[in-house]
């Protein structure tokens, strides 16, 4: 498995996902269960957790996790873009280092 976090030991990659389908299944189970509290509120909630679940028990475990991992990959570049955005937001000039930094990133990547 290719590590994506950089120099990062593979035992420390955060990016590894060591949870199983079933761990990823309770998670949704726990989801639904909360959101049953107040099924009229949260009726698309439950319904796309549902869905969600259904997806997971249609793939493979390796399948699963190779997703997983992009879809952990994916949010923390989310989490990123929303921290530069709220520095900027709050007149933050520091929010350009941020910046330039993902700019420098994407273009490493590019090569």
């Amino acid at each position: 498995m290719k590590n994506t976090s950089g120099n990062i030991p593979y035992q420390l990659d955060p990016d590894r996902l060591t949870l199983s389908k079933k761990d990823i299944l309770k998670f949704c189970d726990r989801a639904i269960q909360e959101w049953s509290k107040n099924k009229i509120a949260n009726w698309r909630f439950i319904a796309g957790m549902e869905i969600f679940k259904a997806g997971l028990m249609i793939f493979g475990e390796k399948t699963l996790m190779e997703i997983w991992k992009k879809i952990l990959a994916w949010f923390n570049e989310l989490l990123f873009e929303n921290a530069i955005k709220q520095m900027q937001e709050d007149g933050l000039d520091y929010y350009k280092i941020f910046d330039a930094l993902k700019k420098k990133a994407l273009t490493n990547d590019r090569s």
